[in-house]
């Protein structure tokens, strides 16, 4: 799954429904060259900031992409 699939699974954020979304996979390295196994995938979402929120960004992480798209959208 690419990145740009994942972000067009993902339900609205139910707090403002829209906002930016950025997708980080985190990777072991091993020698140093280049990523040779995939560790885990984190969602972070901003929320457009209004007057008397306390915070706009929301994290759910996985071990992969699957799993941090199912967290994202069986939040409450």
């Amino acid at each position: 799954m690419t990145e740009d699939e994942l972000k067009a699974s993902l339900k609205p954020c139910p707090f403002c429904g829209a906002g930016e979304i950025r997708v980080d996979e985190n990777y072991y390295w091993q020698g140093g060259i280049r990523p040779s196994q995939l560790i885990s995938v984190v969602i972070h979402h901003w929320c457009v900031k209004l007057p008397g929120q306390i915070q706009n960004h929301i994290e759910f992480r996985g071990r992969d992409h699957e799993s941090a798209q199912a967290g994202w959208n069986r939040r409450t």
